[in-house]
């Protein structure tokens, strides 16, 4: 079953109106998820207090999804607008719906990562870049020729001043002199959720710059 998320975790409230609202989870409780809005919403806050929201996260299995609303006794607002400080106190009926296997969640980035090949002659570590990740593996550029079947050790650094991502990876298919489509062997279950998380945070960004330009 799908796990709920963890404290310190990056999510999206998603408002009646689909603004998706970035947060990180400070608490929990029996069926209460206690989150600091890390932007102001847009949304009215009279919409939020009345209407039936989501939130969305990342967990071991892929993208998931909670409904519930906004624990009234735990908002803080000014007039129709959250303080400046707003932390929300989120009622869900604990049944967690799973929107989107690991596999499939994937964003287009540019992301640097050392690599050490595990057989052959190749006995130096290499910068490359991971050009798309996802929680079953990347689009790696900077190998070289690569045959599919070729081992690699890595580290990616997901952001600036965190522990790099280490693990395993196997090449599956060469596209082209420079350019390589590979699958996680080895990975410990808390990097592949850190994965997943920056490519869910990533693309979210991506779909919330897109809508409002379009807007």
């Amino acid at each position: 079953m799908s796990r709920l998320p963890r404290i310190g975790d990056s999510v999206a409230l998603v408002a009646p109106q689909r603004e998706q609202i970035p947060a990180r989870v400070e608490g929990i409780g029996i069926n209460l998820i206690e989150l600091d809005l890390l932007e102001m919403p847009r949304t009215p806050a009279h919409q939020l207090e009345r209407g039936t929201l989501m939130l969305e996260f990342v967990n071991e299995d892929g993208v998931a999804r909670l409904h519930g609303r906004l624990d009234e006794a735990g908002l803080r607002t000014v007039g129709h607008a959250f303080d400046a400080a707003a932390s929300v106190r989120f009622e869900h009926k604990a049944t967690v719906q799973l929107l989107q296997r690991r596999d499939s969640i994937r964003a287009i980035t540019t992301l640097p990562m050392t690599v050490l090949a595990l057989s052959g002659y190749d006995h130096y570590a290499r910068r490359v870049q991971a050009r798309e990740i996802s929680g079953g593996g990347m689009v790696v550029r900077g190998l070289g020729p690569v045959e599919p079947g070729d081992g690699y050790r890595f580290e990616l650094e997901l952001m600036s001043g965190e522990l790099p991502v280490e693990g395993q990876f196997r090449v599956i298919r060469a596209e082209g002199p420079d350019r390589a489509t590979v699958r996680f062997t080895a990975i410990d279950r808390a990097d592949r959720v850190r994965i997943m998380q920056r490519a869910f945070q990533l693309s979210r960004t991506t779909r919330r710059t897109t809508t409002r330009r379009s807007a």
